[in-house]
């Protein structure tokens, strides 16, 4: 998952919304 918080943000803006909603899925 750190790796995609690292490469998500950067190469794929439109996936950041997914990714935050699985962080706060996990917390």
């Amino acid at each position: 998952d750190i790796a995609i918080s690292c490469v998500g943000p950067i190469q794929q803006l439109p996936d950041h919304s997914w990714f935050r909603s699985q962080t706060q899925s996990m917390k």
